[in-house]
């Protein structure tokens, strides 16, 4: 789900973009000693410097043949009012080139992650996520999204126009909610948009949407395997790509209390991100 975290979210104020120069080196310096006990022990990863180049002076990232732009916003945005952190211990590639995303606290608040594609002409083809960790291990206020989306929409509401296809795997914030993990289409309260399902329970766990002309193909196959044994399956209707439409990640809390319910650091490992152009 990607509401108005779009590319005019992050041009919309040129003084925030001020502020990401000049806060930035200092949210880096307060990481370590602002972080709740235990999350250092939680991550293996030896972040890199910062060294320039992307929002707010921090680097993009190079992960699965493409090239990402970490969402870094210092004041909150969509969803749900969400801090965002690009900062290299939040959002990481690791030696063995799995993408880690991030829920850390620090500087007095909780701050998600996301990703977008630079690559900007996605359209009919298969897409395909291969999620390292156990839908069990996220917090139910936790939401992995793995989503296609184009900032331009001839519409004023967030879910309209932005040929969003949707995997997103979360409890919602109710900790014995079954059905973890959702396909949709947007809008989503349309008949026939949204199907809730009960997310696989071991990983790593393949999921995929094939977008052609008439439908769109959603299937969560077992293992890391595009072709592995199909644990569930879903049609929607489609809708035809146009110029700008990229593909983004991210990890998020939902609900109106920003901190996740265990009040511990959360990490989702992708391990890999695929396309392959419809012929």
């Amino acid at each position: 789900m990607r509401l108005l975290g779009g590319k005019a979210d992050k041009g919309a104020n040129s003084m925030l973009r001020a502020v990401r120069l000049l806060v930035g080196g200092l949210l880096l310096g307060t990481v370590l000693v602002s972080a709740p006990a235990g999350a250092a022990s939680r991550s293996a990863a030896n972040p890199p410097p910062i060294t320039g180049g992307g929002p707010g002076g921090l680097p993009p990232i190079s992960w699965s043949g493409y090239v990402w732009e970490p969402r870094q916003d210092l004041m909150k945005g969509a969803p749900y009012d969400n801090y965002w952190s690009a900062l290299p211990n939040t959002v990481y590639v690791d030696s063995a080139g799995r993408l880690h995303l991030w829920i850390q606290h620090y500087a007095g608040h909780w701050w998600s992650s996301q990703i977008e594609s630079i690559e900007n002409d996605f359209g009919y083809g298969t897409y395909t996520f291969v999620v390292r960790t156990p839908s069990t291990l996220f917090d139910p206020r936790d939401v992995l999204g793995l989503f296609t989306y184009n900032a331009s929409s001839t519409s004023s509401n967030p879910y309209v126009g932005h040929l969003e296809n949707d995997i997103e795997i979360s409890r919602w914030a109710v900790p014995k909610f079954k059905n973890n993990m959702q396909y949709a289409v947007q809008p989503f309260w349309l008949r026939g948009n949204q199907k809730r399902l009960a997310a696989p329970r071991t990983a790593p766990v393949t999921y995929q949407f094939q977008w052609t002309p008439s439908r769109t193909v959603f299937t969560t196959r077992a293992g890391a395997n595009p072709t592995g044994r199909v644990l569930n399956r879903w049609v929607s209707h489609s809708e035809t790509p146009r110029a700008g439409t990229r593909v983004n990640l991210n990890f998020w809390l939902f609900g109106d209390v920003d901190a996740p319910q265990s009040g511990r650091p959360q990490e989702a490992v992708i391990d890999s991100f695929t396309y392959r152009p419809a012929a």
